[in-house]
């Protein structure tokens, strides 16, 4: 349940947020205890089980639920973003073992666990290139140094 409210999927978040996913959680946890006693009570009782409301709001959308691409400003460059077709179709594969009700909190679990890597991912693209930056500044100068040479062979 954290991981579908997107609690530690990013390292550099401020600390304030993953508390109030937590209190989120913490929220959603006891209102499902409630309903499991509402539930178990009632069934104790002979009484029909009460229907509540999702603990995740179903969004309106076709039977298998989607995955939308995100726009992603790097530089000056504008990226989409997605998990490849080969991904969505290992995540339908996956909710399609699931009961309905777990479906929509599983989707977005798989959504921030994907965009958590792809955020690391950037970040590493991102210090790779500034890396190749320093190296190739380095020998423009003839300082040049021993691992930099190593790395040019290895394509780094």
């Amino acid at each position: 349940m954290l991981k579908a409210l997107g609690y530690l999927s990013t390292y550099e978040r401020p600390p304030e947020v993953d508390e109030e996913i937590q209190i989120r959680a913490d929220d959603i946890f006891q209102r499902m205890i409630r309903q499991e006693e509402a539930v178990a009570k009632a069934k104790e009782e002979g009484r029909p089980v009460p229907v509540f409301a999702p603990l995740i709001p179903k969004a309106p959308a076709p039977a298998r639920p989607a995955v939308q691409d995100e726009v992603k400003t790097i530089g000056a460059v504008s990226v989409t973003q997605g998990p490849s077709a080969q991904t969505v179709r290992e995540w339908q594969i996956r909710l399609d073992k699931l009961p309905e009700e777990d479906r929509a909190a599983e989707l977005e679990a798989l959504k921030a666990d994907w965009k958590a890597k792809a955020e690391v991912a950037t970040k590493v693209q991102g210090l790779w290139k500034e890396q190749a930056e320093a190296r190739e500044a380095r020998k423009a100068e003839g300082k040049e140094t021993i691992v930099d040479k190593v790395k040019g062979v290895f394509g780094r």
